[in-house]
Formats: C-alpha cells, structure tokens, sequence
C-alpha cells in the first residue's frame, strides 16, 4: 500500500512541476505572454485526457500481467525523452500562430513523459482498489492532488528560488527515473494478483453496481450509479470550472503580469478546493459555498470593471475568491456524484475530457468568438445557475425533514432570490463590458491570443488601448501629425537623447516646433514595441526606424487606423516576432547598429521580463554604437524597475540616467504630453556631461532588495511597488474618476 502511496504522490508532484517549469524555459521565446500559459494549460489538461484514456483502455482490456508488461514499455519510452530542456531550435521566428506553436513545441518535448505521469492517478487507484479493496481508492486521487498542490506551491517559494532552469530540468529529470522505477514495482506487485483474483473482483464490483440504489441512498453515500445525466455531470462541472481557472489567469497575466506567481496562485486554489472536496466532503456545505460564490462573483466583476484603479492586492483577492468559490461548487458536487470504484477510470476520464474542453474554449475559440473577456462572464453565470438546484433541493428536503421548518423554507428561497441576483449582477457587468466595447467612440476592437486591442475615437485624438492599458494615441489636429506626443515627447528622457543624437539639444534645452531638426547626421533607431508607431515621429528623411513587435494584430492596427507610419518622414520596417530573439539574430547576420535602442514594452501592467534580465540587457548592448543609447521606458503602475536597470547598470559598467517628466499641459506645446519615466544608459560622456541633461537627471529611487533579473532568476513580488499591497485605499483607489488619457 505505501508503494501505491509514494508512486502517486511522485507522479503528481512532477506532473505539476513541470507545468510552471516548462512555461518559464519557453516564456521568453513568446514575448512573455500570458498567451504561454493558457495555451500551457490547454496542452496539459489534454495530455491528462490521453493518459486518463490509456488508463482507461488498460485496466478494462488487458489482464493484470499484460497491463504490467505494456506500462513497462510505455515507462521504458519516456525515459527516452529526458533531459527535457527545449533545443534552440524550437525558436520561433515570428508571432505567426503561437499557440499551435506553443503546442507543437510542448508535445515534442514532454508529451510522453507528460502522458505517462498523467497516467498515474486512475492506473494506480485501479491496481490500488484490486489489490486492496478495503481501502478507498479516491483518498489516493486526494494524496495525489496534496502531490500536485505541494509542486506548485513549492517551485516559487524553493525551485525557482534556488535552482537555475536548467538545473530544475535535471533534478525533475532525476525524479522521473525515480517514478518510472517505483511505478514498474508496482506494477509488478500487481500483476502477482493474477488474473482469476482480478477477474473474481471485477465480477464483485459489477455485481455490486448492479444492485438497486435509491436517490436518498445515493445522495448520502456519495455515489451515482453510471448513467446518461451522471455522465453529463461529470463532463459539464469539470468543464466550468477549468474555464473559470483559464479564464480568471488569463486575465490576471494579461492584466497584472505574466508571472509564475499569478498562474500557481489560481492553479493550487483549483487543486486545493479538489482536495477539500475529495477527502473532507463534510467541509463542502452547499449553502455556505454559495454565498460565497454569488458574493465574490460580484465583486470580482466589480474589481474587473475598474481595471486599473484596483490595486495588487484587490485584484488578486478579488478574481481568486471567485475563482475558488466556483470551483468548490463544480468540485463539490462532482465529489458527490463519484461512481462505484468499477466506473473509476472512467469517471477520471470524463474528469479530464471536461477540464481539457474549458482549456480549448479559453485558449482556441474564446479569443476568435469574443472580443473581449466574456467568457470570465458567462462560466461564472452557469456555475451560479447549476448550483441553483442542488442549494435549494438542500433547503428544502431539510425543510421536509424537519417537520416543515418554515425558516428552512425561507432559507431555500432566498438562495434563489441570491443565484439570481448574483446571475443578473454578472450578466449586467458582461452587458456593461459590451456596451463600452460597442459605443460611438469604439473605432475598431479586436481580440487574439496577445489580448484585447480598442481603437477609440475622442474629441481631438484617436488613442489605442491594450486591455485597460493605453497604448498611444494620434492627434486629430494637422500640426500635430508629425510630432512626438504622449511618453515621447522632447522633454522627456527619451526626447533628451533624441535631440542630442540630432544636434538639437540646446544649452537651455529649448526645442523646435518639429522633432529633430535636419542635419547631415544619419541615424539607425531601434524600438521595441510598435504601439500606434509614434516613436517614427523621430525619424527624418535621412533616418532609419526600424520596430519589433511580436503581436500582427498591432501591426495591422497601427497601419490601419493611423498614419504615423505611413507618412513619416523617415525609412521604416516593422520585424514580426519577439525582440529579444530578432536581435539575436541580427547579431549573428553581423547586421549594422543602431544609434539608440528604444525598448517600451514595460508601460503596461504586464511586462515581458525576459526583455529586462541581464542576459537581455547584453543583447541590447552588443546592438547599439559604443557611444550609442539605450532608453528604456519603465513608467508602471505596479512595479518599481528603474532600482533593477540602476543594479543592472552597474553590474554591466555602463552608466545610467533616471528622468522623472512631467508636462505642463497648460502650455500649447505641452497639452498632448503625458507624464513618463525613463532610463537611459549610455557611454557617451558629451551626453552625460551636457548641462541640459545634468538638470534634468534625477536620483534613482531606492529599493531595499538588490534583486537583479536573469533568465534563470526573475522575482516579480520584491519590485511591486509598496501602495499596491496597501488594503487602506481600496475603495478610494475604486471609486476614483478616470485616470487621464
């Protein structure tokens, strides 16, 4: 029995490392998108389906000895597969199609020892419940989940804290050589059986799940007897309660940050609320978990709302409350609705079926049939009225039971009265949402696996949003079509740099009516992140702007709905794909480089972090001019990164400027700029030693960890900025006006 033990507690604690591991091997390859993880959990939760199907087909087709025989082969294959870092060459060398490249990237590398651990769960329960029918199989699926739960909690608390990648890839190796040695024992003790004590225990277990079982008996033993609705059942619930999971992390990374931390969070509250619910059903009272669930069902579309006037700390609360509230009511009703041990890879393997299919509702349909977040909407709406009837059933059979307990009655009704309000709530915030997507001032609004795009026509601009993010904006006026506005304006860190490299710094730093004077000076410029395509603005007749961006849906935007690079004065080129990866290859093609080097992907909330570790930082260096430029913008609401650039900086021997820029919008000149901070690093000492720049230089802000980021090691928490985890200002920080465009 302890062999069964340590055989499924292995198998689930590296089936779920290697979840978070492998998402950070191909993070940077994919721009750091939240798109990584969900497509992630899409092919997890498949490769879940395959090895619950095998076990399936394996324990109710095969005899004890071939079933050992056939998994020794199966076990003997995976090991093939290992080490399992991803080669160079899975790169990819655009943004074309990322998810089915996601998927093909997985499936070639881990799909196999992934299937096989898959396999774990239902193939060990059933030698388990054969081999030892006195003992229930499923406090194993709860030991199994403990496994799971103690992986994912563990890997950004120890794993990912302590070992480097590719260290994390040998010691998972190694523990995979160790699963397959206890698993092949395992089934050895099985197969020892024979198959006349399988045989006779089947036929025990068929003659048990013949007998008649009437609804209160099987409502109070917590078994249904296999049938069309129990099927059903077990389907659906599984289902909406991955797409609540897939749904709520998706737009935590795509809103917050994609970051291990927000994608472990969600995944161990879904495990958690199966293990409370598998071996500790009498913690699941209906009515309570209800509440809970209309409750934060309304807050979190509250919270969703307000985008980003809700600090971390809300937001995180917010969206994983409703998120474990949900899934308490699938769980907990699918707990209850668990078959004989006979039906128990099947029931595993409807299990899986339903969770893979919220995974590919969420990752490949949503993102084409919806243009914005609805799903987060509508899984939470029939979750509400699913668990309707089975909370007033509740109420109202106690009612009976206890000699027609009016306040039992009063107690089954005002659950309806709460399912409802808390559905009509939701669906009043989903028709919100779709109001303010379809209004007069929405140009144009798409949706792909980078997020949500919304053109928006104002008074005097159109402006670009990503999320609740803004992305830039085009001034309506004709005076205005040429020139830097928003976070690149001329008296920003960025505009500092640009005027110096174009001979237009003054000594008291005044600036033209136009960016960048003409002169004989040919310039090479750089920018990572597209946007609406201001930082063209820039560029003269004699310059070269070239743009990295790895989202085709903002290339298509930007060239559709503004002119910035369409009439610009200066040659320009937009390179499809993750910048990091293109720049490393112009590396390589020994192609020329660039005056300055403009990286702005880090103004919205969620920021690509491999484009900040200092192996990223080199790259960037070996692609501008010794006496070059590299201006980073870092204006964030929620994470403090100039302290990381000033540590990074320095460990690099390259020196750093901080400009803090804040416009007088009362000024004509002045009235389409925004606040912004940048980071400029650069060896060129005329610039460091230029007085205009020296008054304009401001002291780094101080941070008390030394954190700097590299591939293998890139904490997001120590950065956030310290106002987001204060809980004193949620409802003012709710309840603010808009912040301005």
């Amino acid at each position: 029995m302890l062999l069964y033990c340590f055989s499924i507690f292995l198998g689930a604690f590296l089936l779920f490392l290697v979840q978070p591991m492998m998402a950070q091997f191909i993070l940077p390859w994919f721009g750091g998108s939240s798109l990584v993880w969900t497509t992630c959990m899409l092919f997890f939760q498949s490769g879940l389906v395959l090895g619950y199907a095998y076990s399936h087909q394996l324990t109710q087709r095969l005899s004890p000895t071939r079933q050992w025989l056939l998994h020794l082969i199966v076990l003997a294959l995976a090991v093939l597969f290992l080490p399992i870092r991803p080669g160079l060459e899975w790169k990819p060398e655009d943004g074309l199609y990322p998810n089915w490249r996601v998927l093909g990237l997985l499936a070639g590398t881990i799909g196999i020892p992934y299937v096989v651990l898959a396999t774990t769960g239902p193939l060990i329960q059933r030698w388990q419940s054969l081999s030892h029918p006195q003992h229930s199989p499923y406090r194993l699926f709860a030991l199994s989940n403990f496994g799971s739960l103690l992986a994912l909690l563990g890997f950004p608390l120890v794993i990912e804290s302590y070992l480097t990648l590719d260290e994390q890839s040998w010691y998972w190796s190694g523990g995979m050589v160790l699963y397959v040695l206890l698993v092949a024992a395992c089934g050895y003790r099985f197969q020892r059986l024979g198959d006349s004590v399988a045989k006779g225990t089947d036929a025990s277990d068929t003659a048990r799940d013949a007998q008649p079982v009437s609804g209160a008996d099987a409502v109070n033993s917590g078994t249904l007897r296999f049938g069309r609705w129990a099927v059903m059942l077990w389907l659906v619930l599984p289902m909406l309660a991955s797409v609540q999971l897939l749904a709520t992390t998706s737009f935590l990374t795509q809103e917050v940050g994609a970051h291990p931390f927000l994608w472990i969070v969600p995944l161990a509250l879904y495990l958690i609320s199966f293990i409370v619910c598998f071996e500790y059903e009498q913690l699941y009272i209906r009515p309570v978990f209800f509440v809970l669930l209309c409750g934060s069902a309304l807050f979190a579309c509250f919270v969703f709302d307000q985008g980003l006037h809700a600090n971390f700390v809300w937001q995180i609360l917010a969206y994983n409350g409703v998120l474990f509230s949900a899934a308490m009511i699938c769980h907990g009703e699918l707990a209850r609705l668990k078959p004989d041990t006979s039906r128990l890879t099947a029931f595993y393997l409807c299990i899986s079926v339903g969770g893979a299919a919220g995974g590919l509702l969420v990752a490949l349909i949503a993102p084409y049939v919806f243009k914005d977040y609805y799903e987060f909407h509508l899984s939470l709406i029939l979750i509400v009225i699913l668990g309707l009837p089975f909370v007033f059933v509740d109420g109202y059979r106690e009612y009976l039971s206890k000699k027609r307990d009016l306040m039992k009655l009063a107690g089954a009704w005002l659950s309806i009265v709460a399912g409802l309000g808390a559905a009509g709530g939701v669906g009043f915030a989903a028709i919100k949402m779709l109001k303010d997507n379809t209004s007069s001032t929405v140009v144009a609004q798409y949706r792909n696996e980078y997020g949500v795009l919304k053109v928006e026509r104002r008074s005097d601009r159109f402006s670009l949003s990503h999320g609740k993010t803004m992305h830039g904006f085009q001034v309506n006026d004709p005076e205005w079509s040429h020139r830097p506005t928003s976070y690149y304006s001329p008296g920003c860190g960025l505009g500092l740099a640009m005027r110096f490299l174009q001979n237009d710094l003054g000594e008291e730093g005044e600036a033209g009516t136009e960016a960048g004077t003409p002169t004989e000076t040919t310039l090479r410029i750089a920018t990572i992140g597209l946007g609406t395509g201001t930082m063209v603005t820039w560029g003269r007749e004699s310059d070269t702007v070239r743009f990295f961006e790895i989202d085709p849906k903002v290339v298509a935007v930007a060239q559709a709905h503004f002119t910035y690079l369409s009439k610009a004065k200066a040659k320009n080129d937009v390179v499809l794909g993750d910048a990091r990866v293109q720049l490393e290859r112009e590396t390589e093609n020994k192609e020329p480089l660039y005056d300055i080097l403009v990286a702005d992907a880090f103004s919205s909330d969620s920021i690509p972090k491999h484009l900040l570790t200092t192996e990223a930082m080199k790259v960037y260096l070996d692609r501008i001019r010794p006496d070059g430029f590299l201006a980073i913008h870092v204006s964030n609401r929620f994470i403090d990164l100039a302290p990381l650039l000033e540590r990074q900086a320095s460990d690099l021997a390259i020196p750093a400027l901080y400009f803090s820029y804040t416009p007088n919008r009362d000024e004509p000149d002045q009235r389409f700029q925004d606040s912004s901070t940048w980071v400029i690093l650069t060896k060129n000492e005329m610039f460091l030693a230029h007085p205009v720049v020296q008054s304009a230089t401001r002291k780094f802000p101080r941070q008390e960890t030394e954190i700097r980021w590299t591939d293998d090691f890139s904490p997001l928490l120590p950065l956030m900025k310290k106002e987001q985890f204060s809980t004193s200002e949620i409802f003012p920080s709710l309840f603010k006006g808009a912040l301005p465009k």
